[in-house]
């Protein structure tokens, strides 16, 4: 991908979600960041572009003493610190020059597909979905007792915000490091969100309803999250009947999202 844009209002492909009335991106100019082009000029980027723009590459400067490693920068905005830029009619030349070296998609096909392939373990994969579906239970559990007490004023708040993820990383990392990893992330943007609403609101019994409503919410995403799981990972699908085998992820599923159902103008919205 690329990580920046010349223009702040031409940042993404022209049919892309990002240009719909729902998704619409309005950059503004405070908000961006200033980077340098491919071609020696000025472009912007957003501040996860740039994040992403800095880590890979700090990835390919830990790799940089690999003589069999060559990273080459295919997009035309971004200047990328330790790739080559590749104009179009340079990309054109490598790319006939590399399949002339490899193998075609038939031939990879045939590889993956032929009689002698090696067959994954469908029992090692069941296992490991039953360990993440354990995982995902204790999970609620957890959470759900550390929801409980009640919250008062912001020092509570703060209290339970602290051992939440205090949780995290004295129970769960040394109990399960792999689930810890896959889980961590989604607990703490509920701790970000609660903690830092909860200060930003100043009058007291809207910042209670708030609490009590982030409480209800965090509760209930973990408690739902191991059906939900179950309903994906085990259900049977049929290529030939499956909604989601043709069904995009932004559409909707059940009328359940009202991004999807109702107008934007009628979507209600909670008044902290």
């Amino acid at each position: 991908m690329d990580f920046g844009f010349k223009d702040k209002n031409v940042h993404h492909a022209k049919g892309s979600i990002y240009y719909e009335k729902i998704f619409k991106l309005d950059h503004e100019e405070k908000n961006l960041v200033s980077i340098e082009a491919v071609d020696g000029t000025s472009a912007w980027s957003t501040p996860n572009y740039f994040t992403s723009k800095r880590k890979v590459e700090n990835i390919i400067q830990n790799y940089s003493q690999d003589e069999m490693l060559k990273v080459y920068n295919c997009s035309d905005v971004a200047k990328i610190k330790g790739a080559e830029w590749l104009e179009k009619d340079s990309f054109i030349t490598l790319v006939n020059t590399l399949d002339k070296k490899c193998s075609t998609k038939k031939q990879d096909l045939n590889y993956i597909f032929n009689k002698d392939a090696p067959v994954k373990d469908l029992g090692k994969i069941n296992g490991k979905l039953k360990y993440l579906e354990h995982c995902l239970m204790e999970m609620h559990r957890d959470i759900d007792s550390l929801l409980s007490p009640d919250v008062s004023n912001i020092e509570d708040m703060t209290l339970m915000c602290s051992r939440i993820n205090n949780y995290l990383e004295s129970v769960l990392k040394p109990r399960t490091p792999d689930f810890y990893f896959f889980i961590r992330g989604a607990v703490r943007h509920y701790l970000c969100v609660g903690f830092s609403h909860a200060f930003a609101i100043g009058e007291h019994d809207e910042r209670m309803k708030f609490i009590g409503d982030w409480k209800e919410a965090f509760g209930n995403c973990f408690r739902d999250t191991p059906e939900h799981f179950r309903s994906v990972m085990y259900k049977k699908f049929d290529i030939n009947t499956d909604v989601w085998v043709k069904q995009s992820s932004i559409e909707a599923e059940d009328e359940i999202n009202p991004f999807f159902t109702k107008p934007i103008e009628e979507i209600e919205y909670p008044n902290y």
